[in-house]
């Protein structure tokens, strides 16, 4: 009963959290069509300062904290890739444009031969 109470309160806290975090993302909008006579470096401060608060508040929700810890989690992963060397790449590169080229010699010459008998079959080859 009391892991439930605590989630319900989670979740009513979360949602005036995401109220938040939408009506601070509205208001950067507000400012910069407020802030019009001002300067354009005043301008990014403050569409900064309420963006980072806006993050700030959302990081706090549990959606947030979901999405920090998959970043936290994708970077430990992309550290694991092994990166191909120059040579490998130029390689790879080589390889697929040749087969391109292939492949597209192989579909020019097949839309020929089917062109040259649709042609023949509808006899429309000389109009």
């Amino acid at each position: 009963m009391n892991n439930n109470t605590s989630s319900r309160n989670t979740s009513k806290l979360d949602f005036l959290k995401w109220i938040l975090v939408i009506a601070l993302v509205s208001a950067v909008v507000v400012l910069n069509q407020y802030l019009t006579e001002h300067s354009v470096l005043v301008k990014i401060a403050a569409a900064a300062t309420v963006s980072l608060m806006a993050l700030a508040i959302f990081f706090s929700t549990s959606k947030g904290k979901f999405v920090w810890q998959f970043g936290k989690e994708a970077i430990v992963e992309l550290r694991k890739v092994v990166w191909p060397t120059k040579n490998e790449t130029m390689q790879s590169t080589g390889i697929i444009f040749v087969m391109v080229l292939v492949v597209s010699l192989l579909l020019w010459v097949m839309d020929n031969i089917s062109l040259k008998f649709v042609d023949w079959l509808t006899g429309l080859g000389g109009a």
